[in-house]
């Protein structure tokens, strides 16, 4: 019996794991167009020398310096392609897939509950979005777990100079790799300093170790995190406004998270509620493990209560392995609770909370099979103004897609006279701006409208299209790619 449980487990597992990384590499081999956050990251990268590339960010993009280092090699080695570009994220979440599974063999005892955390890891569908996505969320979701693994051995370990090199060497690595990783280290610093009398490790080593720490976290922000953000802190804080907790939004932020980070669940409640029950599971636990995680979400939570980092949508992606071990977790224990008052509540939350999930499989084969990995396509619709264009065709740029026509321009080598580009603000609140000069426009003139990313913010293509049809503008042609627009107008005679 225990041999045929064995063997599952590992076949199991196995699936898992080639699912995982065969979805992942589809999703990559798609080599979707660059949208509009991924555009100034891919042009700051192509543009710039690897020694020049962090004065001259594009569009106020934010990455740990390790991102775009290991981005520009891959450039260098692989050329400007969509693929080549989005390699470094692609590897970290492949590579997570594997570290996943090592964090949850720490965190669960149960090979069921190992082997379901694994799936709901490997099928998580923003986890396999943000896989090739030229951002670095893929990899604060491996270097966030790596953290985990590692610093939990730190926080048991008698500190010699030898594990303290290493300990300083790790940190400054994670450091430099992702924002989300260094809240595991200060959990960890955090965790010592509680414990700093019951510790029996070298202190005086210890406190070597953290003070080279935070003398290179002093000069790292000094010289790189506070000149990144201080220029647009007030726009940074407006824009992530839904991801600060305050007491008037706590709920709405934790469901916010929950709808986002596992889509398409059919109720993400009972998921929150399986979520704080293994969080009961691990506070009763007293182990350095349990502590550390404990310790971690509490920064998280202050942190966005400070303002300082939000849980909202893609910037909180690092959280999901975490929030899928505590469902586990709450699984793998709940069988060990004798009071049946307790446990069976427990039980039944555990049962309605997979059942939840069962839109999964449905979405997963719409999403590879449709191939829509994102709704939009600069590529396309760009590639069908080069096709057509003629030198004194004018080009009209919507103001949010202006970035992904530079990054496309250079990539079809498609270089229009520089007079003959207009970028117009499509923005709802100014839309006289761009009315104002499609009533001006010349006669015996051909006018494109470039369109591949029409914000919320923006007039939505439709509306532009009725404008047009209600002056005396002629559409000679047209493509929808997605949601992405093209026009060819011109004055009517």
């Amino acid at each position: 019996m225990n041999l045929n449980k064995s063997l599952f487990y590992k076949i199991s597992i196995t699936i898992v794991f080639i699912y995982g990384i065969a979805v992942r590499l589809l999703a990559l081999a798609d080599a979707r167009s660059l949208w509009r956050d991924e555009a100034p990251v891919a042009l700051s990268i192509i543009q710039n020398s690897i020694f020049s590339i962090f004065g001259n960010i594009l569009d106020n993009q934010k990455a740990p310096i390790l991102f775009w280092l290991e981005t520009k090699i891959t450039q260098m080695m692989f050329g400007n392609s969509e693929i080549a570009l989005r390699l470094i994220p692609f590897i970290c979440a492949i590579l997570s897939v594997f570290v996943f599974f090592i964090l949850s063999k720490k965190f669960l005892r149960n090979k069921y509950s190992i082997v379901i955390a694994n799936l709901l890891f490997a099928v998580n569908l923003r986890l396999i979005y943000f896989s090739q996505d030229l951002k670095p969320y893929s990899g604060d979701v491996l270097f966030f777990m790596l953290a985990l693994i590692l610093y939990e051995k730190f926080a048991k370990t008698e500190y010699t100079k030898k594990s303290l090199t290493v300990f300083v060497l790790v940190s400054l690595f994670i450091m430099l790799s992702s924002f989300p990783a260094c809240i595991v280290l200060g959990a960890l610093i955090i965790y010592k300093l509680i414990n700093f009398k019951k510790d029996s490790s070298n202190k005086k080593l210890y406190y070597t170790g953290v003070s080279i720490i935070g003398i290179s976290a002093l000069i790292y922000f000094c010289t790189y995190l506070y000149p990144m953000f201080h220029s647009e802190i007030k726009g940074y804080s407006d824009f992530w406004a839904p991801g600060f907790i305050n007491i008037h939004n706590i709920h709405e932020v934790i469901m916010n998270f929950y709808n986002y980070m596992f889509k398409p669940v059919d109720n993400s409640l009972f998921l929150i509620i399986l979520t704080v029950i293994g969080i009961i599971f691990v506070i009763k636990n007293k182990t350095p493990k349990a502590k550390l995680v404990i310790i971690s979400l509490t920064c998280i939570l202050l942190l966005s209560v400070l303002n300082i980092y939000p849980i909202y949508q893609r910037i909180a992606l690092y959280i999901v392995p975490l929030i899928i071990l505590l469902m586990l977790n709450a699984a793998d224990k709940a069988k060990y609770i004798k009071n049946n008052m307790i446990k069976i509540p427990v039980l039944l939350c555990i049962i309605t909370a997979f059942i939840s999930l069962y839109h999964y499989p449905k979405h997963m084969y719409t999403m590879v099979t449709n191939r829509t990995f994102t709704a939009w396509d600069g590529r396309e619709t760009l590639k069908f103004i080069k096709d057509r264009y003629e030198p004194n065709d004018i080009i009209i740029v919507s103001l949010s897609s202006y970035l992904e026509y530079d990054y496309y321009k250079h990539y079809y080598n498609f270089v229009p006279e520089n007079e003959n580009v207009k970028i117009l603000d499509f923005n709802k609140n100014n839309k006289q701006t761009l009315y104002g000069y499609l009533n001006n426009i010349e006669a015996g003139k051909n006018y494109w409208i470039y369109y591949s990313y029409p914000c919320l913010a923006c007039i939505k293509p439709k509306q532009v299209i009725n404008y047009i049809n209600s002056k005396d503008i002629e559409i000679k042609d047209s493509k929808t790619v997605k949601k992405s627009y093209v026009l060819e107008i011109c004055k009517k005679s």
